[in-house]
């Protein structure tokens, strides 16, 4: 599971094509981006860090 974000789209690395990649978006959309899109974006792998942070909220009641 690659988690990425490549010119505005961000999701999961579904498939790699020669010609193009699919990436599968938060909304469950199937984006389809040319390589040479891809090569003259940058790009953000969140696959690839060490740890991630997360915010949790933790209600008590009495």
């Amino acid at each position: 599971m690659l988690d990425v974000v490549v010119a505005g789209v961000s999701g999961t690395v579904e498939e790699i094509c020669i010609r193009s990649k699919r990436i599968r978006t938060v909304e469950q959309t199937l984006v389809t981006l040319p390589n040479k899109e891809i090569m003259d974006s940058s790009i953000n792998n969140y696959s690839k860090r060490p740890m991630r942070r997360t915010a949790t909220t933790i209600g008590v009641t009495y």
